[in-house]
């Protein structure tokens, strides 16, 4: 279980944010941004993490059209 006072997650935990957050864009489940996300040096935290939530299903997608295709 966490700790309420830990202020980062664990390794297990992140993989499951990530995987909440590509599933229910939007919600941030008991984990701020600043928490898991470096700052950039252009940008902010929620335009770094949108590349992850917007970019994973359209992999997932090219690599299953790929397959149907045979390529």
């Amino acid at each position: 279980m966490r700790s309420a006072d830990r202020l980062s997650p664990t390794l297990r935990e992140t993989p499951q944010w990530m995987a909440s957050l590509i599933l229910h864009p939007g919600q941030l489940e008991g984990t701020t941004l600043e928490q898991v996300v470096a700052a950039p040096a252009r940008g902010d935290r929620r335009e770094r993490l949108d590349v992850y939530v917007n970019g994973y299903p359209a992999r997932v997608q090219e690599a299953i059209v790929g397959g149907l295709r045979g390529t």
